[in-house]
């Protein structure tokens, strides 16, 4: 089979992360699997996911306490000193610039 041919009549998913343009090309549940596993990968470390004009990415708000006095008693600070306690949501914009931010977690980030 010519290598052209099978290109052209293949599947195709684009997704920008970040900066770069990624082309899968493939069909079946273990083609889509690994896309969303790298673009799970891709959101978790921080990289814009960008298809079919709606962009995804992952922000991190830090739990803050305005009572405090103290700037650093502000936060609720892990036992190594060196993360705080926050929110994790999604953000999504739609195409027609809509977004929706869902919760999809509480973890400890570094500041």
């Amino acid at each position: 089979m010519d290598a052209t041919k099978f290109f052209a009549d293949a599947p195709k998913r684009s997704v920008q992360i970040g900066e770069t343009l990624h082309l899968f090309v493939g069909s079946g549940d273990a083609f889509t699997a690994k896309i969303e596993a790298t673009i799970k990968r891709a959101l978790e470390s921080g990289k814009t996911v960008t298809e079919n004009g709606v962009s995804r990415w992952i922000e991190k708000h830090e739990f803050i306490n305005t009572r405090a006095s103290v700037p650093s008693e502000r936060y609720r600070w892990h036992a190594d000193g060196n993360r705080v306690k926050a929110a994790k949501f999604l953000v999504t914009r739609q195409a027609d610039g809509s977004v929706r931010k869902k919760r999809i977690g509480i973890g400890w980030v570094k500041i």
